[in-house]
């Protein structure tokens, strides 16, 4: 597929006009959503990357993520503040797709067992909620953590631990949350978009 000419050059002015970021990327979503581009769906962790262009091409810090698995826990999950997540389809085929899952297995790998290793079940890479989706995958498959509060006797993130008796916890580890994937010739169409 292709981004019609109309909705590329109405992108293009948004991101090169003068508005905040958030107010580029509240614009943006408004324009795909108007020509049904992209849609609204539950994802599952387990299904997430992080996009390889993301934040600078920088990913996400194996730390910050398990910070912010300990912040969630300790100040309660919220579907709420998870409003807004965003992410495209993981690509279909070719050198685009082994760049996306090469960079991921590159981020695990210098991650020392802090981070999820890819599976291969992965459909979608993230540009928004990295470090939660991150964590997500990290407590569901027993990556260690240097944080105790979050762990198993072992050292181990323990998801029994970590959720508690948070149901919304729960509800984000084990079924995901809602997720406004974009089709990955999108990130083909408007190469800047994951990064904004």
């Amino acid at each position: 597929m292709s981004l019609p000419h109309e909705v590329k050059t109405k992108a293009e002015n948004i991101h090169d006009g003068d508005m905040g970021i958030v107010a580029k990327w509240d614009a943006l979503k408004e324009l795909f959503q108007n020509h049904h581009i992209g849609r609204q769906q539950t994802i599952n962790a387990r299904e997430m990357l992080v996009h390889n262009k993301n934040r600078k091409k920088t990913g996400v810090s194996a730390k910050d993520m398990h910070e912010k698995g300990l912040i969630i826990k300790n100040s309660g999950a919220s579907l709420k503040q998870l409003e807004g997540a965003t992410c495209f389809e993981l690509a279909v085929s070719g050198a685009h797709r082994m760049e996306q899952i090469l960079w991921n297995q590159e981020q695990a790998t210098t991650a020392n067992g802090l981070m999820a290793a890819v599976t291969g079940k992965e459909q979608f890479i993230a540009v928004t909620n990295c470090h939660t989706s991150g964590f997500c995958k990290a407590a569901l498959t027993a990556c260690r953590s240097e944080i105790a509060s979050l762990c198993d006797e072992g050292g181990c993130l323990c998801t029994q631990t970590i959720c508690g008796n948070d149901e919304i916890y729960k509800k984000m580890m084990y079924e995901g949350w809602t997720w406004y994937a974009l089709p990955s010739w999108l990130d083909t169409e408007l190469p800047w978009l994951p990064d904004l």
